[in-house]
C-alpha cells in the first residue's frame, strides 16, 4: 500500500515537472544489471526517465545468498523508486539517486540443528538453518558512473544500498543501458 503511494506521488511529481518546465531533453532508458551484494549475487532491471539532468528511476532486483559464512537457502526481492540527478559531460556521467524500496524475501536466522545423516565437508554434518520471511519498506540510495559512447547505449557501474530494519544490503552492480540517453552533440561554428 505504501509502495503504491510512493509510485503515484513520484509519477505526479514527474508529470508536474514535465508540464511546468520547458525541458530541453527528455529521454528513456532500460538497463539490465548484475553484480555482487552482501548476500551473494544480484540480478535485475531498471527503467529510467531523464528530464534534462534529473532522473526518475524504477528498479527490480533479485538477490540470492551463496556464501560459505551463511550457506542456507535465502533470497531477497527489491522493487524501488528513485529520484536523482546526473552530473558531468555527455560522454562520462555521474549520477546520484535516492528513494524508497519494498524489500521482501526469506533470510536465515542461524543454525538450529544438524542433519547427522549427511556428512558435510566444512561443518562435519550438514547444518539446518532457521528461516524467516520478511517484508519491509526501506531507504535506498545509489551512486554511479556511466560511459555513454552513443545516444542509445551506455555502460555503467553503480554502488547501491538498501537500509531497512530486517535485511540491510549493499551492492556493486554493472549495467548496460539502452534507450534515448543523452542529447546529440552540438556542433559549434568557428568564428573567424
Amino acid at each position: 500500500m505504501l509502495m503504491r503511494r510512493v509510485v503515484v506521488i513520484s509519477l505526479v511529481c514527474m508529470c508536474v515537472t514535465m508540464q511546468y518546465t520547458h525541458a530541453q531533453f527528455i529521454g528513456l532508458g532500460v538497463s539490465p544489471k548484475a553484480g555482487f551484494c552482501t548476500l551473494g549475487g544480484a540480478i535485475g532491471v531498471e527503467a529510467d526517465l531523464y528530464i534534462d539532468r534529473w532522473v526518475v528511476a524504477v528498479d527490480y532486483l533479485h538477490m540470492e545468498g551463496w556464501s560459505f559464512k551463511n550457506p542456507g537457502q535465502y533470497y531477497t526481492n527489491q522493487v524501488g523508486v528513485f529520484f536523482g540527478r546526473t552530473f558531468g559531460p555527455q560522454l562520462l556521467q555521474f549520477h546520484t539517486l535516492a528513494g524508497a524500496a519494498k524489500t521482501s524475501g526469506v533470510r536465515n536466522t542461524g543454525i538450529i540443528g544438524y542433519n547427522y545423516q549427511v556428512l558435510h565437508q566444512i561443518f562435519g554434518h550438514e547444518p539446518i538453518y532457521g528461516q524467516e520471511a520478511f517484508n519491509q519498506i526501506g531507504f535506498v540510495a545509489k551512486a554511479g558512473i556511466r560511459f555513454i559512447p552513443s545516444r542509445v547505449f551506455s555502460m555503467g557501474l553503480d554502488l547501491q544500498t538498501n537500509l531497512n530494519k530486517k535485511q540491510s544490503i549493499g551492492m556493486v552492480l554493472v549495467s548496460l543501458q539502452f534507450g534515448l540517453l543523452r542529447e546529440p552533440y552540438q556542433k559549434t561554428k568557428k568564428i573567424d
